[in-house]
């Protein structure tokens, strides 16, 4: 807009001229304040956050867009299991470029074949398992920008498979689900471990747009180092109180995605321990959520908590070798 066109709009409309006088003395106000009272005004707000809490807060906000939450049922939908996934890999569909085919790492407690119940294994139980039914993945707040909620997809009528004229390994399971989002009219499997050796499982769903991942960092073996780790929680850094989402109608997981910075309990685990140390002792149930992934300070997954039954505790990505390698 010119300058004659400005003050012509201006003029036609006395009040807005009135309102720019008025901010345009504001402005000038600023500029006759002394300089050290806004140095002092940075400085008390720097002086605030250490550097710490500054890097702590820039590895939430960096690895909270990959982190996702799944609410998993199981059977008659009774047994509602939710925790927490990472996206891993993005990359553009083979047969339709268009379409991002997506990997999410998650603890292989929490994405069973089969389950009995919510927060421990069901490997090799027989009785009160139910077979898996769906697979809802929520977006975090950061991705979505929002805090109203937002499904990134949904896996629905699962159903175990035949291997058919290439069988699998006799302890390995095959699980299909339908993703309303698959650019091809296959259905999306999953293949599980019956033994219950493998502490990660891993699974993929479709997009319309590649979606924002972190890789794993294989080459960190040290079970030393600084650990962060980054879980979904209701905005005030309280976790999702149960394992079993149909255990109180008070708390749903998808008000549960705001990334934040989240411990054990002091004295209980912490994020530099390894499962195989015997001088562990295990995190009550819920304190962290399985899947809740464990970044370096650089923003590296290092590895991430899984439930071995008795509650989530870290492991490394020394564990995730071998699974890794072989998709």
């Amino acid at each position: 807009m010119s300058t004659q066109c400005f003050m012509s709009h201006v003029c036609k409309h006395p009040g807005r001229f009135a309102f720019t006088v008025f901010v345009g003395a504001l402005l000038a106000l600023q500029c006759l304040l002394p300089c050290t009272a806004f140095a002092r005004s940075k400085g008390e707000q720097t002086a605030t956050i250490s550097p710490s809490m500054q890097q702590a807060n820039y590895l939430r906000d960096k690895v909270g867009v990959s982190v996702v939450r799944l609410e998993i049922t199981y059977g008659d939908a009774n047994l509602v299991c939710t925790g927490l996934g990472i996206l891993v890999a993005s990359i553009p569909f083979p047969t339709s470029p268009s379409t991002y085919q997506n990997w999410v790492l998650t603890d292989a407690n929490l994405l069973e074949a089969q389950l009995a119940s919510c927060g421990g294994s069901s490997s090799g139980a027989s009785d009160g398992v139910q077979p898996l039914k769906e697979i809802r993945i929520w977006a975090s707040d950061e991705y979505a920008q929002s805090n109203s909620g937002t499904l990134l997809d949904d896996l629905t009528n699962c159903a175990r498979q035949s291997t058919g004229a290439n069988p699998l390994p006799q302890s390995d399971v095959l699980v299909a689900c339908n993703d309303t989002q698959s650019p091809t009219s296959a259905r999306t499997t999953l293949t599980f471990s019956s033994t219950g050796q493998v502490p990660y499982q891993y699974f993929t769903f479709f997009s319309s747009s590649g979606e924002p991942y972190l890789t794993p960092d294989l080459s960190n073996t040290s079970t030393s180092g600084v650990g962060y780790n980054i879980g979904l929680t209701n905005g005030s850094g309280k976790v999702f109180p149960f394992a079993n989402a149909k255990q109180t109608s008070q708390a749903l997981p998808q008000d549960y995605l705001a990334p934040s910075i989240v411990q054990y309990p002091v004295n209980v685990v912490t994020p530099t321990s390894v499962a195989t140390s015997s001088s562990n002792i295990i995190a009550p149930l819920n304190t962290i959520e399985s899947g809740t992934p464990l970044v370096s300070a650089s923003g590296q997954l290092m590895g991430m908590a899984v439930n071995n039954g008795d509650g989530p505790m870290p492991l490394r990505m020394t564990f995730l070798q071998t699974l890794w390698t072989t998709h």
